[in-house]
Parts: C-alpha cells; structure tokens; sequence
C-alpha cells in the first residue's frame, strides 16, 4: 500500500489521513517511517537495475536451447521453422 501511495504523488507530510483510512487511527507510520522505507525502495530499485544480466535465466532451465541475440532474430529464427504457407 505505502508504493501505491507513494506512487500516486502523496508526500510524507499528508499520507496520514489516507493511511488512517486503511489501517486505521492505531497506524504507526511516521513521516520518518515513510521516508526511511522510500529510500530502501530506490537503493533496491537501483540495485535491480544495475544487476548483470548476462547469466541468462533460459540456459538454466533449457540448457539445450541455443543463445539467441534479440527478440528479432528470435522470431525470424521461430518463423523459418514454420512452414511458408504458415508464415
């Protein structure tokens, strides 16, 4: 709920009465609370990415399948599989 409130614009000063709406007046979150958490949320947004993507998840689970460049070449390579009416 706090990234859904987060996203649509809500700063750490007005979240409160919102927050209250769902959780109630018992809600203990604070601006610092909220600020805290926003900033834990962009160090792993910025380490998801900036991850190396060269170990490609396909050789683990298909590792007969050959590497393929681009989605391009991808579907060129699918299609010449097909027969040309099929094309």
């Amino acid at each position: 709920m706090l990234p859904l409130l987060y996203l649509h614009g809500l700063s750490s000063g007005d979240f409160i009465p919102t927050v209250e709406q769902f959780l109630g007046s018992s809600a203990a979150l604070s601006s610092a609370t909220v600020t805290r958490l926003t900033a834990q949320w962009q160090a792993d947004h910025r380490a998801f990415s900036e991850r190396a993507l060269h170990g490609n998840a396909m050789s683990a689970v298909l590792p007969e399948a050959g590497h393929q460049r681009c989605w391009v070449h991808k579907t060129a390579n699918c299609l010449d599989c097909l027969p040309k009416s099929a094309q």
